[in-house]
């Protein structure tokens, strides 16, 4: 039986990012000039360092940024469903208690959807309108962030439960975890230089969305990724400042075939980061949640606690008591 990511809807939820400018000079193997190469056309860069150490670096920058605010660019073709979308991220702090906000909003050809989340380090509040009609919940984040793995689970790949649990840091932290990047490729996007990287699934990440392949994968066999559930990617590309080493462009793409068998590479979502602004002072107020005003007839939102659902998506459980495993201990 396969195993599925989140909802199309919560997956589109989670299109989002940030961005730094960061000083931290590129790691070794990665400090001669750019490349002039197209996109379609890249050159290789020097194979040492591949593409983990790369990620590596660039997940420690984030680590270390004091705040981060950036405007957000996504598109995404998902499930037949082209949505684009603009929105806002801004994030301040390290650690568990990093505080952020992001604000998006998504378009169809359909209908409109505006969200924002508010995360002070310790509850995240989402308020989400769809046609006209909005509904607020609430997250105990420091009761996710106390959690322990449930044995036998696996954790999504949705790129907002990451960003919830710790910004922009722990979505990159979650792409190198799930996917074995390799080469880096000398790269430019517009007028920015960039290097960039290719991830393909992990065999210990991929065996548990496929389990009926998992014998096979982990034996080194290799994996029908058709059998993936379609809005999940057969792979990655990460485009990294070259001064910077921030992760200005996610791409996430599939393989398909047509009626003939002939195959083709399809970009399912990307997410790029504009006008980026690093160590800038942000204001306190702009991380407490403050409740919508009532519009007309509309009745009073009442936050649903959706922290449970959080922990049963993610494989974590609430740790026992602390007497409850002292008491276990003394028996052991």
């Amino acid at each position: 039986m396969k195993k599925s990511l989140p909802s199309l809807a919560a997956l589109l939820l989670a299109l989002s990012g940030a961005a730094s400018r960061a000083q931290t000079p590129p790691p070794a193997g990665l400090v001669s000039g750019p490349a002039g190469a197209s996109t379609a056309a890249a050159s290789a860069a020097p194979a040492d360092p591949q593409g983990d150490v790369l990620l590596e670096h660039a997940i420690a920058n984030l680590e270390a940024a004091p705040s981060i605010s950036a405007k957000i660019r996504h598109r995404v073709e998902l499930l037949g469903r082209p949505i684009s979308g603009v929105g806002e991220y801004v994030q301040q702090g390290r650690g568990p208690t990093r505080q952020f906000r992001l604000v998006l909003d998504l378009q169809t050809q359909l209908s409109a959807t505006k969200i924002e989340h508010t995360c002070d380090g310790q509850q995240l509040w989402l308020l989400e309108e769809f046609d006209n009609k909005r509904s607020l919940s609430v997250v105990d984040v420091s009761r996710l962030q106390r959690a322990t793995p449930k044995v036998g689970s696996s954790s999504p790949t949705a790129p907002m439960w990451w960003l919830s649990l710790g910004g922009l840091p722990k979505l990159a932290g979650s792409l190198k975890d799930s996917f074995q990047f390799g080469e880096v490729v000398a790269n430019r996007l517009d007028d920015l230089a960039v290097w960039s990287v290719e991830g393909r699934w992990r065999p210990e990440r991929l065996a548990q969305f496929l389990p009926e392949q998992g014998d096979a994968i982990r034996a080194g066999q290799g994996a029908d990724l058709s059998q993936l559930t379609p809005n999940v990617p057969h792979k990655v590309v990460v485009h990294v400042g070259y001064d910077d080493l921030f992760p200005y462009r996610i791409e996430y793409w599939r393989t398909e075939s047509d009626d003939k068998g002939a195959t083709s590479e399809k970009l399912m979502l990307v997410m790029e980061w504009y006008e980026v602004r690093f160590a800038a002072p942000i204001e306190a107020a702009r991380f407490a949640f403050q409740p919508p005003v009532k519009v007309d007839r509309e009745e009073p939102l009442t936050p649903t606690d959706r922290t449970q659902d959080w922990l049963d998506r993610l494989g974590l459980q609430d740790p026992p008591p602390v007497e409850a495993t002292r008491r276990l201990r003394s028996r052991l």
